[in-house]
């Protein structure tokens, strides 16, 4: 997950009961090459994701969901 150790770019990817929450969908803020690589591509297909639940609209939180 890329949350932990970081205070930018939250998201977490929970399979619960045999489905796949996602808990935020955060955009990384950082160097350049780094948010390039981070911001277009997940460690997660996307398309698996069965929901998804956001705490805050801050961008670091939900800046990815687009």
């Amino acid at each position: 997950m890329w949350g932990a150790g970081t205070l930018t770019g939250s998201q977490h990817l929970l399979p619960v009961n045999g489905s796949r929450i996602l808990l935020e969908c955060g955009l990384f803020q950082g160097r350049r090459h780094e948010w390039f690589e981070r911001n277009l591509n997940f460690f997660f297909e996307p398309s698996t994701v069965d929901a998804m639940v956001l705490s805050h609209a801050h961008i670091d939180h939900s800046g990815n969901i687009p």
